[in-house]
């Protein structure tokens, strides 16, 4: 079916071709938009609205840019490889927006029954407040920790390059960061108050020490989390989000000049523009598992991919002549590995991408609905913000990563309600 397509595109003349890449890329961002129109609910920070704008920041926005010069600018939207193909960028793009009309129709059939499901989610409200403390101190210190190594490898970063982050070990110490959400994450369920605002300013304050090495992508991810949280409270103005979205690619085209050694974003306008431009790099990575899905398949095999420690992101890199020994890869992508599995299990992984898409915008919903009654909401609040992260960052993370993050937060969910269950047997024992 894929040959057959990249076949009937060849034998259409270049002119025809390029229309039809214009009204592709067109219809992306007007599906987009319409969609976070529909979704809206309280207010534009939503699940939806993040599972979108992951997909279009991070797919799409450099093949939709360049759309009305494709052919010029074939070296902008394709940086790096051994060869660059017209055909198969345009079908990279069709895939992508297929692959996010699918996904929201399947949403959609699945929406209904899914906020039933949500409703019928048990009361976890409970708290220790020593405990809390305890573990809120605790997650302070981890914090300093691995800001403070962060920094002394930030100074590093500025001597050498991104490109030489392994032989450097620039990112050994990001398990720093870890041990600290998972204190202020426990806090958070000891706590009396319930402060998501708080918890999210302190793990957003955290991952900037992720900025600092290079990873600017899981400092947005949880800078989106905080502004959710503010929006939930404040309702936040369209404007004050475009101060922040401006304050956010100044600093990261900062931050790329300063990592790569090199002036790489110059001028206002280039340093406003070009990170989110920057950003769309995972369409690469569609583009290299479309062009070349035989190298990649003979280069990690399903079994590789489960069970073994081989990356799919460097078979990518390798299959297209781009290939970073020292770090600095493309990686992989949502996107990339769907095409990678086939339409079968592609199918059955949008299903369920699908499926918990849903199941996190039905607990916004909640939220808005009992928005007065915050121990109501707790529940939906606690799953929001153990999963929003992974569903900003889902469009250059793995294909299963949303899924099994929010397969994970079920099981914990179900294990709270058990263990809360058994101590308020016990207490009313006493």
């Amino acid at each position: 079916m894929v040959n057959l397509f990249i076949l009937i595109l060849s034998v259409i003349n270049e002119g025809f071709c390029e229309i039809a890449y214009v009204i592709i890329s067109v219809s992306s961002v007007l599906f987009c938009v319409i969609i976070i129109c529909l979704e809206r609910q309280g207010g534009f920070l939503n699940p939806m609205t993040f599972c979108i704008i992951s997909v279009f920041f991070f797919i799409l926005i450099r093949p939709v840019f360049f759309s009305q010069n494709i052919t010029e600018n074939l070296n902008e939207v394709i940086t790096a490889g051994l060869e660059i193909d017209e055909i198969y960028v345009f079908y990279s793009l069709a895939v992508v927006n297929i692959s996010l009309a699918f996904t929201v129709l399947l949403y959609s059939v699945q929406k209904g029954t899914v906020s039933k499901l949500v409703g019928q989610l048990p009361d976890l409200f409970f708290y220790n407040k020593q405990l809390s403390m305890i573990l809120l101190w605790g997650g302070g210190l981890l914090s300093a920790i691995f800001l403070i190594k962060s920094y002394k490898k930030f100074i590093i970063l500025g001597q050498v390059s991104v490109f030489e982050a392994d032989a450097y070990g620039l990112h050994d110490e990001l398990f720093w960061f870890t041990l600290s959400k998972y204190c202020y994450i426990l806090s958070l369920l000891f706590s009396k108050n319930k402060n998501f605002i708080l918890y999210s300013l302190l793990i957003f304050i955290t991952s900037i020490g992720y900025i600092l090495v290079g990873l600017r992508g899981y400092t947005i991810a949880y800078g989106f989390l905080l502004l959710f949280f503010l929006d939930i409270r404040y309702r936040l103005k369209i404007k004050w989000l475009l101060l922040v979205a401006i304050l956010v690619t100044t600093i990261s085209s900062l931050i790329l000049n300063y990592r790569i050694g090199i002036e790489v974003n110059s001028g206002l306008l280039g340093i406003i523009f070009n990170p989110l431009l920057q950003q769309g790099a995972s369409f690469e990575t569609v583009y290299g598992a479309l062009k070349y899905n035989e190298k990649i398949l003979s280069c990690i095999s399903y079994y590789d991919y489960f069970f073994t420690n081989k990356d799919i992101g460097s078979c990518i890199d390798i299959a297209r002549g781009v290939y970073f020994k020292e770090g600095g890869s493309f990686a992989s992508s949502f996107y990339s590995e769907l095409i990678y599995f086939g339409w079968i299990i592609g199918s059955v992984a949008l299903l369920l991408f699908a499926f918990s898409l849903a199941f996190v915008q039905s607990c916004y919903e909640k939220i808005i609905k009992n928005s007065m009654n915050n121990k109501l909401a707790y529940t939906y609040r606690l799953i929001i913000f153990l999963a929003l992260p992974n569903l900003i960052y889902f469009a250059r993370s793995s294909l299963f990563d949303f899924i099994t993050k929010v397969l994970f937060i079920a099981l914990f969910i179900g294990g709270l309600s058990i263990v809360r269950h058994i101590a308020l047997n016990i207490k009313k024992c006493h």
